[in-house]
């Protein structure tokens, strides 16, 4: 399993710290950690309403399927 994990800066309802605090404190094997992928985001919570946050997102989202699905 893959995972893909958008942070944004100015996120006050899920600040990136915490988040990160509860992606390290998962109870999964180390080598697993590394299917998790961070990315970060010059936006809030609602990172869809920036428009430069939202153009970033929509082709990292993009490319994650594609890696994720490759060889399917």
């Amino acid at each position: 399993l893959r995972v893909h994990v958008a942070f944004g800066y100015y996120d006050g309802a899920t600040p990136p710290g915490r988040a990160e605090d509860d992606l390290a404190h998962l109870p999964i094997p180390a080598h697993l950690q590394d299917n998790i992928e961070r990315r970060y985001y010059e936006a809030g919570h609602m990172m869809y309403v920036h428009e430069a946050s939202r153009l970033r997102q929509a082709a990292d989202l993009k490319e994650f399927v594609l890696r994720s699905t490759a060889g399917r």
